[in-house]
């Protein structure tokens, strides 16, 4: 196999990567892995940020395009602990590794992880990103294949490692102090306290902060397009910008302002 990355993969990787810098509030690592597939093929797929305060380590918005929203809750709310690598995955540094690099493969198979979670999906083979600066991590995104499918080629993990490197680049500018997953909802309740948002306009505020894109706010919300129109521009109205754009740049996570 070639172990090259060819001139038509880096035209892909740049894509990628323009998407990240350009993205906002902040990058969206779902749109991020749904690219990953024109340079990697995989089964299943998911993604976290990770917040830190004190001693406690939260992870949120644990999101995936490909795994059922059931089986994805049963990962936060019982399997999270039991996963193999997030005694790795959650160290502060910048990182792209196949799971089989850190852990015998014996074991990950004997795992309670494995033969309850990964298994009833067909996951197996894991490779996985850590996006951390500053002494921050900010979250992850982890790509799975099936046993049959085989493991994850130097190539492969060359090309996540690049865009890695952008992605830690980008929240480290945007984050400078790490993400404050408190301070952010904080944010958006004084946000619709100051501005008298509806309980639907805060939601849609929330999904925006959230890093849900545009155009899927409907389908994440179960409501039309032409609801979520009319949504918008009631919030415009009341926080006094003109469009989405100007939207963006009063909720930024970072730059939250009030009045």
């Amino acid at each position: 196999m070639d172990e090259t990355i060819s001139s038509k993969d880096w035209e892909i990787i740049n894509d990628i990567v323009m998407e990240i810098y350009s993205s906002v509030p902040y990058p969206n690592l779902g749109n991020t892995i749904k690219r990953l597939k024109e340079l990697i093929p995989f089964s299943h797929s998911m993604s976290c940020l990770i917040s830190k305060r004190g001693d406690k380590i939260e992870f949120f918005h644990n999101k995936s395009e490909d795994i059922p929203a059931e089986h994805m809750e049963l990962y936060s709310k019982k399997y999270i602990v039991h996963d193999f690598v997030l005694w790795y995955s959650a160290v502060p540094e910048e990182k792209s590794f196949r799971e089989t690099d850190i852990i015998v493969e014996k074991y990950m198979a004997d795992s309670v992880f494995m033969k309850e979670w990964m298994a009833p999906i067909n996951a197996y083979y894991g490779a996985v990103c850590n996006i951390a600066g500053n002494g921050y991590s900010y979250g992850n995104t982890c790509i799975y294949r099936s046993r049959e499918e085989g493991n994850f080629t130097d190539k492969e993990m060359l090309i996540l490692k690049t865009i890695n490197t952008h992605l830690c680049a980008c929240f480290k500018n945007l984050f400078p102090n790490g993400i404050q997953h408190n301070i952010i909802s904080q944010n958006v309740d004084r946000l619709s306290s100051v501005y008298h948002l509806s309980a639907r306009e805060k939601e849609l505020v929330q999904k925006i902060v959230a890093g849900v894109a545009r155009h899927d706010l409907a389908k994440e919300m179960f409501i039309s397009e032409n609801t979520i129109k009319k949504h918008l521009n009631s919030i415009y109205q009341k926080i006094n910008v003109k469009n989405f754009e100007e939207l963006l740049k009063v909720i930024n996570p970072g730059t939250l302002r009030f009045g």
